[in-house]
């Protein structure tokens, strides 16, 4: 804002340096210009001489914060979905499907991470792969590193004559590592099993105890592990485990090749059944 200051004095002794009063008044070196003005009263000559400045005048409207137009988007979720098909004729006809998507979001005192996958398979005709997989949990942070968490699984496994597993387990956990490239978390808590395996109905209490680990060599490439054993807690020797351990490279901001061995482990399995269930699986992965 620009204003305009006249000062009259009679006396050109008082002007010297006119332009550092101005400046200290109003905090601004424009230029200052002196007019000589003459005036007759009563038979009196009175010569006075007039600074005419043209000077910025401070803002007395108080500062505000700037506000953005838009507040920060809420989390969203991360999703991705990966398949892996096998095909193959000849002397041995082999079919074999892989399909998984998860999804992730996470917020400053809350963590949800939920995925569904399956597999199918058949070798000369018969059925050798048939397993779905569904889980989620919800982690809630006390802390940055301490956190309580909700799980849940389920699991069918047609080969194993697992018609169902379900598994419920809260519990409790912290990060060892947390940092921008590399995660390391531990989990314990009380759960309960409800299965179906070998046409027999079972339903029991468990002690969940896991860990995961996972590292980001760069953007564009991650490595991750993960175990869970869950034995039953008045028969420990009838326990479960399970692991996996997986690389994911990407080839494009979407694209992805991720490749992962899953090892489920049951102790006490259905009759004539192994106690062992190991898969590679290989495949693309889309990101959305």
């Amino acid at each position: 804002m620009y204003k305009k200051i006249i000062l009259a004095t009679a006396s050109a002794s008082l002007l010297a340096g006119p332009a550092h009063a101005v400046t200290a008044a109003t905090g601004t070196t424009a230029p200052v210009t002196t007019t000589p003005a003459t005036t007759t009263s009563n038979g009196v000559t009175v010569t006075t001489n007039v600074i005419d400045a043209t000077v910025i005048a401070p803002s007395l409207a108080p500062t505000l914060p700037v506000i953005p137009d838009k507040l920060p988007a809420h989390p969203q979720w991360n999703s991705s979905a990966s398949l892996g098909l096998t095909v193959a004729k000849g002397n041995t006809d082999t079919l074999l499907v892989n399909g998984q998507i998860s999804s992730a979001k996470i917020t400053k005192y809350n963590e949800f991470t939920v995925g569904l996958e399956g597999g199918y398979g058949e070798q000369n005709t018969v059925k050798d792969v048939e397993s779905l997989h569904g889980y989620g949990q919800w982690n809630h942070l006390f802390t940055p590193r301490l956190f309580s968490y909700l799980r849940a699984d389920g699991l069918h496994d047609g080969i194993a004559e697992l018609d169902y597993r379900y598994t419920l387990s809260p519990g409790i956990g912290y990060y060892f590592v947390k940092n921008t490239n590399t995660t390391f978390a531990a989990e314990v808590g009380p759960g309960v099993v409800f299965e179906r395996l070998g046409g027999i109905d079972d339903t029991y209490a468990t002690l969940r105890v896991g860990e995961r680990y996972e590292h980001k060599f760069n953007p564009r490439t991650r490595f991750w592990e993960s175990i869970e054993v869950l034995p039953e807690v008045d028969r420990w020797q009838k326990y479960i485990a399970n692991a996996e351990v997986g690389i994911e490279a990407a080839i494009t901001k979407t694209l992805s090749l991720k490749t992962y061995v899953q090892d489920n482990y049951v102790n006490r399995p259905a009759l004539d059944r192994r106690n062992n269930d190991i898969k590679l699986v290989s495949g693309i992965s889309v990101k959305f």
